[in-house]
């Protein structure tokens, strides 16, 4: 799930298997910067929208999408 509140994005994933393959050092430093992941269950990260431009369906997009890249070791599983 994806909620919007004042200047924060929470995103909550109740299935993080497919978080296991993520390559979160491809996540660009200045998104990087914004995040901080939760230590709960299921996984929660907190995005600041301080400084982002753009509709919230492009940020979610892009914040995803950074996140979502396969870890070189993985790419071909």
């Amino acid at each position: 799930s994806i909620v919007r509140r004042d200047k924060q994005l929470t995103i909550h994933w109740h299935d993080d298997s497919k978080m296991a393959d993520w390559d979160m050092g491809a996540v660009p430093e200045d998104l990087w910067k914004k995040m901080k992941f939760m230590d709960t269950n299921p996984a929660t990260l907190y995005v600041s929208l301080n400084g982002m431009k753009g509709s919230i369906l492009t940020i979610t997009e892009a914040v995803i999408k950074a996140l979502s890249h396969k870890s070189p070791t993985k790419e071909g599983l």
